[in-house]
C-alpha cells in the first residue's frame, strides 16, 4: 500500500475511534396512506437491541402497521441500521398513494448507509399488502468507481425532488463523493451525482444519468 495512503487510513481509524457511536435519536410515528386504498397505514421509528448485542446504545428499526384480514401486521421496512438521519413520507412514482424515503447511517461519523425508497404494494395470492424497495443505494455496494478513484467513498448524500420535468414523478438524486490517492482524511475530490427515475412497466427505479467533477479541498 503507498505511503500516502496508508497514513490516509490511519488518520480516518483515529477519527472514527475518537468520535462517539451516533446510534437510535428518537421514536417517531406517522400515518399515511401508502397503498392508495383510502385508508392510513402507520409508520414508525423505534429503538433496536437484540439479545446478543453488546454496547451502551439501540440501533434503529422502521415499520408499517396495517390491518389485514388476518389481523394487524408490522414488518420491517428496511435493515436495521445505527441511526435514521432522515424519512420522508411522499407521492414518489406514478402509483397510488404514499412512498417512504429512508436514508439510514452507520458508524461513528455516520457517514456510510443506505437511502432506499419503499412501497406498499399488493402480493399475488397473499391477502396482506408487503414493502417492496423501489430505489436502494448502499454505500457497501456504491456505484461504479470513477477514473482517478482508489475505491472508497468518503461520504454520500441524497435527495428525492422533481429534477426535470421530461418524467412523471420524482427523481432520485445520489451524491457520492470519492477518495483519490493523496485526498485528506474524511475527504473525497471526486464528485459524482447519479440521478434515477421511475420506470413504472418495471415497478423500480432507472439510472438516467450521472455527472462527475473534481472538487477542491476547502
Amino acid at each position: 500500500m503507498p505511503a500516502v495512503r496508508r497514513a490516509t487510513l490511519i488518520a480516518l481509524l483515529a477519527l472514527v475511534a475518537a468520535a462517539p457511536a451516533a446510534a437510535f435519536d428518537r421514536a417517531i410515528t406517522r400515518q399515511a396512506d401508502l397503498d392508495g386504498n383510502g385508508d392510513r397505514e402507520t409508520v414508525r421509528v423505534r429503538a433496536f437491541r437484540a439479545p446478543a448485542d453488546i454496547g451502551d446504545f439501540d440501533r434503529t428499526q422502521v415499520r408499517v402497521a396495517d390491518d389485514c384480514p388476518g389481523g394487524r401486521i408490522a414488518l420491517r421496512i428496511a435493515p436495521i441500521h445505527d441511526n435514521l438521519e432522515r424519512m420522508r413520507i411522499r407521492r414518489a412514482d406514478t402509483r397510488r398513494g404514499n412512498e417512504v424515503f429512508l436514508v439510514l447511517r452507520d458508524g461513528a461519523r455516520s457517514v456510510l448507509g443506505e437511502a432506499r425508497l419503499v412501497a406498499w404494494r399488493r402480493v399475488p395470492g397473499q391477502p396482506c399488502r408487503r414493502p417492496r424497495p423501489v430505489f436502494l443505494y448502499d454505500s457497501d455496494r456504491h456505484t461504479a468507481t470513477p477514473p482517478g478513484g482508489n475505491g472508497d467513498i468518503a461520504a454520500f448524500f441524497t435527495s428525492l425532488r422533481n429534477v426535470t420535468n421530461r418524467f412523471r414523478g420524482r427523481e432520485v438524486a445520489i451524491d457520492e463523493r470519492f477518495v483519490a490517492d493523496g485526498d485528506p482524511p474524511s475527504f473525497g475530490s471526486i464528485k459524482k451525482v447519479t440521478y434515477w427515475r421511475y420506470a413504472r412497466k418495471r415497478d423500480r427505479y432507472v439510472r438516467y444519468r450521472t455527472v462527475t467533477r473534481r472538487l477542491a479541498p476547502e
